[in-house]
């Protein structure tokens, strides 16, 4: 289940969400070869992410915003193994957020080019990532939650860029 900030469900918030949903479905099938189920905001999420690796990557054009995805740090070491080809070594603390960093990037692209119908360009910033406080705010214009194997993943998407884009589009499809 998608959650919506906001009450009104406007068709271009569904196109949000659904572009998000594609995206982070196609990123993390490609990347596990398992499946993602997307759900609703799971009992004691706070407690699920208090060991948390996160990711947050700036979205500069042409619609500004931020993207960010949150994980259990032990999903996070499982990730890095699984890219890195299953070494003995267990990952470092550095590997872990720069792959969920990758990720996260990857995800972006893939949201982009779903939502802008890959009509325009978009210009994304550098992901940075980090395992206390997430520094986006909870004003979020879609949160969705996916469960792979057990692991829940949040994603959140903010920005008034987002907020004013759905506004204009929402305006387009009532005249």
């Amino acid at each position: 289940m998608v959650k919506i900030h906001g009450g009104n469900m406007s068709a271009q918030l569904t196109k949000i969400d659904s572009s998000l949903v594609s995206a982070i479905s196609k990123t993390m099938e490609s990347m596990t070869f398992e499946e993602v189920q997307v759900v609703s905001t799971p009992p004691g999420m706070d407690t699920v992410l208090k060991n948390k690796v996160w990711a947050v990557l700036p979205i500069i054009s042409p619609i500004e915003g931020k993207i960010s995805m949150e994980l259990p740090f032990d999903y996070g070491r499982i990730l890095t193994d699984e890219v890195c080809g299953g070494t003995e070594e267990e990952p470092s603390e550095d590997a872990i957020k720069d792959v969920v960093g990758e990720i996260l990037n990857t995800m972006a692209g893939r949201f982009l080019d779903d939502l802008l119908d890959s009509e325009k360009s978009f210009e994304l910033g550098l992901p940075e990532s980090g395992r206390a406080d997430l520094p986006v705010s909870d004003d979020a214009v879609a949160v969705v939650h996916v469960e792979i194997s057990g692991h829940v993943i949040r994603t959140k998407l903010v920005g008034e860029g987002f907020t004013v884009f759905s506004k204009e589009l929402e305006k387009e499809l009532t005249i």
